[in-house]
């Protein structure tokens, strides 16, 4: 979960991200214990649309609410 979230705010080759995402597919929406964040809000709150975009293609959950109940996309920036 912390490898994809990190990977998502990019920290590291996104072709990394989608190779971890085919390995272990039951990580993709799981959040942090600290700000309760999906690898989507990371990936949505730095900006880094085309990693959202594989996130939501390979099926993240875009109405999961974090610790402040924002979702992924309010997000944005």
């Amino acid at each position: 979960g912390q490898a994809l979230r990190r990977l998502a705010a990019g920290f590291g080759p996104c072709r990394e991200m989608t190779y971890l995402l085919s390995q272990a597919p039951e990580i993709l929406n799981e959040s942090s214990e600290t700000s309760g964040r999906t690898a989507l809000h990371f990936a949505y709150a730095n900006n880094k649309l085309g990693r959202a975009f594989h996130l939501e293609k390979a099926g993240a959950n875009q109405d999961a609410v974090d610790n402040k109940l924002q979702k992924p996309r309010e997000l944005r920036q």
